[in-house]
């Protein structure tokens, strides 16, 4: 594997091409395209459906069925995912453009 770029001297994990790569790509779909997949449906719904499943599991839920804890979560999680993809697509973005310097 070819090292290409080095974060700030504090370290971290060194970026090879594949993984440049993998970061053009992801950038290539779209700001908006970007937020929508990875945090609206990737993390909104996700954990929308994960944190119902518990709720509905757990001991402390409050004990509706899965279908009435998923009304519920299916919107406040999405929007949250809204502003979870909007900074993943500024970490994302502006990782690439000191790699690509």
């Amino acid at each position: 594997m070819q090292t290409v770029f080095q974060p700030y001297s504090g370290g971290g994990d060194l970026l090879t091409k594949s993984k440049l790569e993998r970061m053009e790509r992801s950038l290539s779909i779209g700001k908006w395209r970007f937020i929508a997949f990875y945090g609206v449906i990737g993390w909104g719904i996700g954990t929308a459906v994960l944190f119902s499943l518990i709720q509905r599991f757990s001991p402390w839920g409050p004990g509706g069925t899965f279908l009435e804890e998923l009304r519920i979560w299916i919107v406040v999680f999405p929007v949250a995912g809204l502003f979870m993809g909007m900074f993943l697509w500024s970490h994302l973005s502006k990782r690439y453009a000191r790699a690509s310097q």
